[in-house]
């Protein structure tokens, strides 16, 4: 891991809940697969959340059974705040604040929120006239 990945899943607790799990590297992959087919089904899902692709890289040095489950397309939330931010800079500003814990239901939770908020205040279609 890289210096601020080290600082924080160490601040966090995450680092040390990892060394003292009993569950390997290959279980735990074994797990999400099974979960990911249980919940979606037979077609290949699109990865989505905050900065995604380094996810993605990681599933596919470390996991890459789990990582061929999904498509090519992935939805990066931080892209889309990105553009929002330079597009409609009024509106962002009353985008949910980001609790930056990078922990994985935290994450996720928080990046829903984000494109739910983007899709009801940015991305609503315009009255027709």
């Amino acid at each position: 891991m890289g210096e601020w990945c080290q600082n924080h899943h160490a601040a966090s607790g995450l680092t040390k809940k990892v060394l003292q799990s009993t569950i390997s590297e290959r279980e735990a992959e074994k797990q999400v697969i099974e979960f990911v087919k249980r919940n979606v089904g037979t077609y290949k899902p699109h990865l989505a959340g905050n900065s995604v692709y380094m996810d993605f890289l990681f599933l596919k040095k470390y996991m890459p059974d789990l990582a061929s489950l999904f498509s090519h397309v992935i939805v990066d939330v931080s892209s889309v705040r990105a553009l929002c931010i330079r597009w409609y800079p009024k509106d962002q500003k009353k985008a949910p604040p980001k609790e930056k814990k990078h922990r994985a239901m935290d994450d996720i939770r928080e990046s829903i929120l984000e494109l739910k908020y983007f899709k009801e205040t940015i991305f609503k279609a315009k009255s027709m006239k």
